[in-house]
């Protein structure tokens, strides 16, 4: 991707095709409360999973619990993730899907083994400027 993806194009439609992936670590103090409360439920709910995430071109989102799929969507026909296609016989781009969270998870991982804990960063980068100011670390 050449071209920023921003919530302004997105909601202008301008910026339809892209791709994104998002990692979701437990909230540890939710599971907590759970513990004392109604421990049965994190078990039930995979509260303590670790949850991947990746959205293709196409529009097909694709959600998988400690590794294997859990969810998958059309957010073309489907925009707020009511039909998991998961539990339908249509065809779906899971190969494909399951295929591209790999490797992002993947280039994560392997993007994190190669800065140390507590290593100073450089900040002449103008594009890790604007990303680290985009997720609000910087003004």
């Amino acid at each position: 991707r050449t071209q920023p993806l921003t919530l302004l194009k997105a909601i202008d439609g301008v910026d339809d095709e892209f791709e994104a992936y998002a990692e979701i670590y437990p909230p540890t103090n939710f599971v907590t409360a759970l513990e004392h409360r109604h421990p049965e439920l994190i078990a039930q709910h995979h509260c303590t999973a670790l949850r991947r995430a990746v959205v293709d071109g196409e529009g097909h989102k694709l959600i998988a619990v400690d590794g294997s799929a859990d969810e998958l969507f059309d957010l073309a026909q489907d925009p707020v993730e009511l039909d998991n296609l998961l539990t339908n016989d249509a065809p779906s781009p899971q190969p494909q899907l399951d295929a591209k969270l790999t490797q992002f998870a993947d280039d994560i991982t392997e993007a994190g083994t190669q800065q140390a804990a507590g290593e100073e960063i450089a900040l002449d980068d103008e594009g890790l400027r604007q990303q680290l100011r985009a997720l609000g670390y910087l003004e």
